[in-house]
């Protein structure tokens, strides 16, 4: 759906190479804009839909660009996988430019990226889940596998969920237990929410976070309830 400030309209296209669902977007204008999906990932272009096929096993949760470049993370949802893949799609092509396990023998999590949000920033590619790791993009717009490292990790239990990037000194990103991060160009530091004659759920899932850079808004998927702040 697009919604052009006055009303929302369908968006629509040859259904065999439309998206049957959406795990995550990445816009560029309002007739170029990508969509993650289990084992694809969708461009929509003036019109026209096209698929990348990956893999109906490999689950999509982010998406993002770079210089022309696209961007996708994916893991491995079968019941015997257990690794989690970074493409980059360039020139009509797929190209897998990383991986790594997501769990290790003893069933904890130790993978060198995170197998979920995606965003760059000053020329670094960054991961989001159980904490936020970056590594360079090369000039070629593949990464430095080996350059890896963390910048935030979050307690035991506690993961990021979603990213809204507006500007080099200003993302945004939520998370469970009711959790806010924001970045001003050089920390990262976490933001409670305080409203008027309301306590805010602190196991809340915060799912969707948008800003202008004047205004944000946070949905908390549980309680039904959308945080407005300036």
């Amino acid at each position: 759906m697009h919604f052009d400030g006055i009303q929302w309209t369908e968006v629509e296209g040859q259904l065999g190479n439309m998206p049957d669902g959406c795990n995550a977007i990445y816009g560029i204008t309002k007739d170029d804009y990508w969509v993650a999906e289990l084992g694809s990932i969708v461009h929509y272009k003036d019109g026209t839909w096209a698929k990348y096929i990956l893999n109906e096993n490999l689950l999509v949760l982010g998406l993002t660009g770079y210089l022309g470049n696209i961007y996708a993370i994916a893991y491995d949802i079968s019941q015997t996988g257990n690794g989690a893949f970074i493409f980059l799609i360039k020139n009509n092509q797929i190209i897998q430019i990383d991986e790594t396990t997501i769990t290790d023998l003893g069933g904890s999590y130790n993978g060198k990226f995170e197998p979920s949000k995606l965003f760059v920033n000053n020329g670094k590619l960054f991961t989001a889940w159980h904490k936020i790791s970056s590594t360079t993009i090369l000039p070629d717009g593949k990464i430095d596998q080996n350059g890896w490292h963390s910048i935030l990790s979050l307690p035991s239990g506690q993961f990021f969920i979603n990213t809204f990037y507006y500007n080099k000194k200003n993302i945004l990103i939520v998370g469970y237990p009711s959790l806010l991060f924001h970045f001003n160009g050089t920390d990262w530091a976490k933001i409670d929410i305080n409203v008027p004659n309301h306590t805010v759920d602190p196991y809340a899932i915060f799912w969707g976070v948008w800003t202008n850079g004047k205004e944000v808004f946070i949905s908390d998927t549980e309680n039904g309830i959308v945080y407005h702040g300036r």
